[in-house]
């Protein structure tokens, strides 16, 4: 009887070893064991990279995260971390799901020393032939840098910080509204990335550029206000050094990214720069690439126009505009040579006049006019920060007389000359005054400083 027990025991024993390898359960286990996501965890930085698969997945499959805003995904199953936090990545195979934990976190900030060795070879300097500027690698073979800079070019060529020097190729494409341009280059280079973390306000940033020629000035600043609009085109203000030949260089954040590219600053104040938003690179069409020869050559059968403003990027890093009315024609019809030493007042022994000259250049995609019906621009000059504005009008400089309109085109620049209807100052030692254009629902201010009867107007751009 024992033993007959102990057969039936075994006898059930193998039943349920038997059970436990049945075809079915054989299909089950091949089924879960044979496909797997390659990552069940994951830490990723801000901006880091990942790709995940499916092991063994049959068919298509369908990628989704849970928190696209921290961590996104593709259908290829790249994953680009955005912000810091968590996420859920899923992948959609055959009905069945599998899932990835993606936590991220924020990368440490650098020290100065740190983004001045990580960005340092990514920067270049940009020769004209006539200007000089900044420029930066976005990816390999490509640098970005301002289209001021380059726009009126007799020659096009990039030098690194080491002082090596390769030929601009192609220009891939530009905007004069953004005032940008893409250059490719005969150089693999060292891109700098681009802005992972947002924008805030007192957050350090650094530039690296040829400021004034100095190649390889580095320095360093914050953020004052993340968002300054002008004309359509988005700005970063910074405090951080911006000069003439900074033009085109980067805006590097703690991160070591490029957040903006260094373009203005205004000389009526003091540490008010700015930078255009890297965002706004997203604009320039690259779809119809030219020579670097085509570019010269297309631009200087335009040269004069541009050029009627004054000293129109004549200036080391390409300062549009310059010293704007500059090399203009004075006031002075009795004279030999153009002359600037009586802008302030204009000589009519009848019925003098005052009055100012100002380059003015029209980035904007619409022609400006000034005077008469069709004005849709006007001159105010504030001759004190107590005082009211006084109207000026446009008028030749030659005959002294009231010109019905002057209209500049788009990217055209002209010196005009304004008389105001009364007198706001004369032959003063010393006085600052400010001159207002107001366009477009916008005022655009400019500082005035005379000096023994000059009126000496220095352009805001860099």
């Amino acid at each position: 009887m024992k033993n007959l027990k102990g057969t039936i025991l075994t006898f059930v024993m193998i039943l349920v070893l038997l059970a436990s390898v049945s075809p079915s359960g054989m299909v089950e286990a091949q089924a879960a064991t044979s496909v797997s996501i390659s990552k069940k965890n994951a830490t990723l930085s801000v901006g880091e990279k990942l790709t995940l698969s499916l092991k063994g997945a049959k068919g298509s499959i369908t990628w989704a995260s849970s928190k696209p805003k921290v961590a996104k995904i593709t259908q290829k199953g790249k994953v680009t971390a955005l912000k810091a936090g968590s996420t859920t990545i899923t992948a959609i195979c055959s009905n069945k799901s599998y899932t990835c934990k993606i936590t991220v976190v924020d990368n440490k900030e650098l020290s100065a020393k740190e983004v001045y060795k990580l960005c340092r070879d990514g920067v270049v300097e940009v020769n004209a032939g006539a200007s000089l500027g900044s420029g930066f690698f976005i990816k390999k073979r490509t640098v970005v840098t301002n289209f001021h800079v380059i726009e009126k070019a007799t020659s096009l060529s990039i030098k690194t910080l080491d002082d090596e020097e390769y030929d601009v190729l192609e220009v891939l494409g530009y905007s004069e509204e953004l005032d940008l341009a893409v250059l490719k280059v005969d150089l693999a280079g060292t891109p700098i990335a681009s802005n992972t973390h947002g924008l805030t306000m007192g957050e350090t940033t650094y530039t690296i550029g040829s400021s004034l020629g100095l190649t390889n000035t580095f320095s360093n600043g914050m953020i004052s206000n993340t968002s300054r609009n002008f004309n359509g085109v988005e700005y970063i203000q910074t405090n951080t050094a911006i000069s003439h030949g900074n033009s085109g260089g980067p805006l590097i954040n703690a991160y070591g990214e490029v957040i903006g590219v260094t373009t203005a600053f205004f000389t009526e104040g003091q540490n008010l720069n700015l930078a255009i938003n890297i965002s706004e690179l997203d604009k320039v069409d690259t779809d119809s690439p030219m020579s670097a020869e085509e570019f010269i050559k297309r631009n200087s059968k335009g040269s004069s126009k541009g050029n009627s403003g004054g000293n129109s990027g004549g200036n080391s890093g390409g300062n549009s505009g310059g010293n704007s009315g500059g090399n203009s024609k004075g006031n002075n019809k009795d004279s030999e040579e153009p002359s600037l030493d009586a802008l302030l007042m204009i000589g009519n022994p009848d019925g003098q006049k005052f009055g100012f000259a100002i380059g003015i250049i029209n980035y904007s995609p619409k022609a400006i006019t000034f005077g008469g019906s069709a004005a849709d621009a006007f001159a105010l000059i504030y001759p004190s920060p107590e005082s009211d504005y006084v109207a000026a009008y446009p008028f030749d400089e030659e005959t002294l007389e009231p010109i019905t309109s002057v209209t500049i085109e788009p990217g055209e620049a002209k010196t005009i000359f304004f008389y105001m209807e009364r007198a706001a100052f004369v032959d003063e030692d010393e006085s600052v005054a400010t001159i207002v254009i107001r366009y477009d629902g916008a005022e655009y201010f400019c500082m005035a400083g005379t000096k023994g009867g000059s009126l000496v107007v220095p352009y805001n751009h860099q």
